[in-house]
């Protein structure tokens, strides 16, 4: 026979436990897209500042092909399985989140995302944009297109709930929730804001291109200095200069940073990130659009007799790229 003396207890402790559950859900309701951080980027800052030609997911090479209209193709790390995902129009700026592959059409371009095989391309940005950056929860860019070019906007991965974040910007580069970015209404100074467009800094007071972040430095290369490369700590403090020369189209890959030395005629240059072991792997004139992954460099040399070249990291093995 049923105790009821003993079951009080048990429904006393359910019933708290249900009270506790509503009154949790009800004072913290699910946080909007513009509160929630992400983990994962789809393509460095580097690689999207020189067009992001390319990218490695797993055994798998993402990339613009070349030879064949700029189209979006894959193939496995060893060459083999080569795959045409698109087709009718360009892919650039490449990124890799959640199984799909978001990129724009052409250099600035509308914004589109398909799946990782190839079987469902669709449109999701239907404008001019330009320094794509996708993470696993917003699409970050900027408006490229007539009197708008230069706001920066963020979007859900749908390219919903579209939200402006900053008015005038160059370009701009993401790192452990912070956008850092050059501000055109203000000589190009490097500033940094976070992805709510909130808590602004500015952090220095030179025209500042190229940049990239890694841990408590942000890299660039200084155009009131003569395009010398700087570095200087995330907070604005710490300015120290790496490189007298010009440099162009710097990309930071694990502890390298990779540039194109313009006084020295445009060859790939590679230094430590503190500046030492300076010195040049491609001794090719006129290098550009340096994209590098985990296992090579991919670059363009933009002449009649040049086109794409894939090298190791350390510039040897030089071999054309389709």
């Amino acid at each position: 026979m049923l105790n009821v003396k003993n079951i009080f207890p048990y429904l006393f402790l359910v019933m708290c436990v249900a009270l506790s559950v509503f009154i949790e859900g009800y004072i913290s309701p699910p946080q909007d897209i513009n509160s929630q951080q992400f983990d994962k980027q789809g393509n460095t800052n580097g690689n999207i500042h020189n067009n992001g030609y390319v990218l490695i997911n797993g055994d798998w090479i993402y990339y613009t092909n070349f030879d064949n209209n700029n189209y979006l193709y894959k193939k496995r790390l060893d060459g083999n399985s080569k795959q045409e995902l698109t087709k009718g129009h360009y892919s650039c700026q490449l990124n890799f989140v959640n199984n799909w592959i978001y990129y724009t059409k052409g250099v600035p371009g509308e914004v589109y995302k398909i799946d990782f095989n190839g079987k469902q391309n669709k449109k999701i940005i239907d404008k001019k944009v330009g320094n794509l950056i996708v993470t696993n929860v917003f699409i970050f860019y900027r408006q490229s297109y007539d009197g708008d070019w230069g706001k920066l906007y963020k979007t859900d991965l749908e390219g919903q709930n579209e939200r402006l974040l900053a008015n005038n910007i160059i370009e701009f580069s993401i790192c452990d929730g912070w956008i850092y970015y050059s501000n055109r209404d203000d000589g190009a100074s490097l500033y940094k804001m976070d992805l709510t467009g909130t808590n602004i800094a500015k952090l220095n007071d030179h025209y500042s291109l190229f940049i990239n972040v890694v841990g408590e430095y942000v890299y660039y290369a200084d155009y009131t200095d003569s395009q010398k490369l700087y570095r200087i700590k995330i907070d604005g403090t710490n300015k120290s200069i790496l490189s007298q020369e010009a440099c162009w189209n710097i990309n930071i890959q694990n502890e390298y940073l990779y540039y194109r030395n313009q006084s020295q005629g445009g060859r790939i240059y590679r230094m430590k990130l503190d500046g030492s072991e300076n010195m040049v792997i491609i001794d090719t004139e006129n290098c550009t659009e340096i994209n590098v992954t985990d296992s090579f460099i991919l670059y363009r040399i933009p002449t009649s007799a040049g086109g794409y070249f894939r090298a190791n990291l350390d510039g040897s093995n030089i071999q054309k790229w389709e």
